[in-house]
């Protein structure tokens, strides 16, 4: 869609469960500070060159940028 805009947020978060979301991607439950419980989904974190794997386990703490 041409000229569709999502809104950006930062905020604090601890991450609460993990779930396998087909091969590469995973569902996370967040706990935000502005925003309460979440869900995500993170794109490619699975993968063996991802940096990001490995610092989404449950109760680590992150600072995320989530799209709406």
């Amino acid at each position: 869609m041409a000229g569709y805009r999502r809104q950006l947020y930062r905020d604090d978060a601890v991450v609460l469960r993990v779930q396998k979301l087909g091969e590469s991607d995973r569902i996370i439950t967040l706990l935000t500070r502005r925003h309460g419980r979440l869900r995500a989904v993170a794109r490619g974190v699975r993968r063996t060159t991802s940096k990001f794997g490995a610092r989404l386990e449950p109760f680590g703490h992150v600072d995320v940028q989530l799209a709406r």
